[in-house]
């Protein structure tokens, strides 16, 4: 009886130790999330001009002019505008949601209404860290390229990169890697409205 007591109480103390290890890296992912999401709050009001990188052979973003507006930020939700010239249907939006962070793509048509190729995204990987922060494309995401983007390889894994001098976002699909960067000191005094603010709004 005695051994069987030891056993009992040696096999208590080990299930004890890795719930204290799982919660304790919980926790830590918990609190990079927060650091992450305040890291870009800290620069809400704020537009930046950026420069991007294509690794594959296409120039459709050659000469192009970027920009991202960090703005409409609260204590669970993040959005940010990416313009491309005078196309601004993209906006980033990232979401607080059961200690992780969801990046979802906003696509609008210039009269506010969505497009068909919309609220594509990911949640944040366990490898996340306070600067890095990785979206895995969802299979509701999949789902939603192969109905509206057929010709789009697939899955993509979007990155929010932090530094103290820049934001980058990145997107990696099988063939191709577009990276975008935009320094903190190439502001934009006046960015143009985004198409989720249009007038005529239709969802």
């Amino acid at each position: 009886m005695k051994i069987k007591s030891r056993i009992m109480t040696a096999a208590l103390i080990i299930i004890g130790i890795a719930a204290s290890l799982m919660g304790t890296s919980a926790m830590a992912t918990d609190s990079n999330q927060d650091k992450f999401f305040d890291s870009i709050k800290a620069h809400c009001g704020n537009a930046f001009s950026g420069k991007v990188e294509d690794s594959s052979n296409s120039t459709a973003y050659n000469g192009r002019k970027f920009m991202l507006h960090i703005r409409d930020c609260s204590d669970t939700q993040i959005k940010m505008p990416l313009h491309i010239d005078d196309n601004s249907s993209r906006i980033l939006v990232l979401t607080k949601s059961d200690g992780r962070i969801k990046l979802q793509h906003d696509h609008r048509h210039a009269d506010g209404s969505s497009d068909a190729l919309t609220q594509y995204g990911g949640y944040s990987s366990a490898d996340s860290t306070t600067n890095v922060q990785n979206f895995p494309e969802s299979a509701e995401s999949i789902a939603i390229t192969k109905a509206h983007a057929p010709t789009r390889t697939y899955p993509s894994v979007w990155s929010i990169i932090l530094s103290s001098e820049d934001i980058t976002y990145q997107v990696v699909r099988p063939g191709r890697t577009i990276k975008t960067k935009f320094k903190f000191t190439d502001t934009v005094a006046h960015p143009p409205k985004a198409w989720d603010l249009s007038r005529a709004k239709h969802d």
